[in-house]
């Protein structure tokens, strides 16, 4: 399959799709660190995302990505209190890059309400 082919694969539930995507990203990550310097992730919210991200943390490869070299950027955030459980930064904190323990510079989260000048 050539990189412009495209394929719909079908899954039984989310947590398979979240496995199958979570696999496929670490995969992707090792790739394109061994290409360059560094990486850029941007992140989305919601059930899904935060699903994705969970089985991210579980996986057993996990730890074959220099996590240090990845930085992670918020495509959408909820104006919301830092900390807030509805707030996407929370949420993927929460359910994987606390775990990955990221130097604070390569989490390029949104402000929230009371961090503007």
């Amino acid at each position: 399959m050539t990189v412009s082919e495209r394929r719909v694969r079908v899954y039984d539930d989310k947590q398979s799709l979240a496995a199958a995507v979570a696999a496929r990203f670490i995969k992707r990550m090792r790739e394109t660190l061994a290409e360059k310097p560094e990486a850029h992730v941007v992140l989305t919210g919601g059930g899904m995302g935060e699903a994705v991200l969970a089985a991210v943390a579980d996986h057993e490869n996990r730890g074959s990505v220099d996590w240090s070299r990845v930085t992670f950027w918020w495509g959408d955030e909820r104006y919301l209190p830092s900390g807030d459980p509805e707030r996407n930064e929370t949420q993927s904190r929460r359910a994987l890059l606390d775990a990955l323990e990221l130097p604070a510079a390569n989490i390029k989260a949104y402000p929230a309400p009371g961090d503007h000048a």
